[in-house]
């Protein structure tokens, strides 16, 4: 049995999907929250009140910073905290996963393989070189989809020596989303000799 949750992370950083942001604000209010982002997922990197690093005392929940009634940052002290963040849950990530698992054991031929949908994978094993596939595999869908909207939010504005454009941005995703389409071909290719050649001893085909 595999579980292609423990896939999560790395499909998101190969896909471009994880971002890091610092943000400081001004003043605290006095109050138990501050928003950080309210979208995907979110891991802190570091929390400082003051100028002084912060390690007990809060705790994160949905893009929130929530820190403990006896924790409360005096009204008018200064927060710095370094986080990244990302635009797809979890379980985003691990349909698309699923979805991508489902395709490399068809590219494979696979036959032993049964993928559910909570993402466990019914199977004799799955080495690092297949599950490599797999996370490439996702990544691909994950930045075909930021390069599809950051093609759709494109904006192009001149007004005489100033202007704006955003459209660099969906390219700069074409390009990762086709980078990561040709690794995945040249490592579906060289799975497939070792495959043939008979050199995964224990992986079911």
């Amino acid at each position: 049995m595999f579980d292609l949750k423990s896939l999560v992370s790395w499909a998101r950083r190969a896909g471009g999907d994880l971002r890091r942001q610092e943000r400081d604000f001004l003043t605290a209010d006095g109050t138990r929250v501050a928003t950080l982002n309210n979208e995907g997922d979110l891991e802190l990197i570091s929390l400082e009140i003051d100028g002084v690093e912060a390690t007990v005392g809060f705790a994160l929940n949905q893009g929130l910073l929530i820190f403990d009634n006896e924790h409360i940052p005096p009204e008018g002290s200064e927060l710095s905290v370094v986080y990244e963040y990302s635009t797809l849950t979890d379980d985003a990530v691990l349909e698309l996963l699923v979805d991508s698992a489902r395709i490399v054991q068809s590219d494979l031929a696979l036959r032993d393989w049964v993928v559910q949908d909570d993402g466990a994978i019914e199977c004799v094993t799955i080495n690092e070189d297949i599950q490599k596939l797999i996370v490439f595999r996702a990544a691909v869908a994950i930045a075909e989809s930021k390069s599809n909207t950051a093609a759709d939010d494109a904006i192009k504005i001149r007004d005489g020596d100033t202007s704006i454009d955003t459209s660099t941005t969906g390219d700069h995703a074409a390009k990762r989303t086709k980078r990561l389409q040709e690794q995945y071909d040249s490592n579906l290719v060289v799975v497939r000799n070792r495959l043939f050649k008979g050199d995964y001893k224990t992986l079911a085909w």
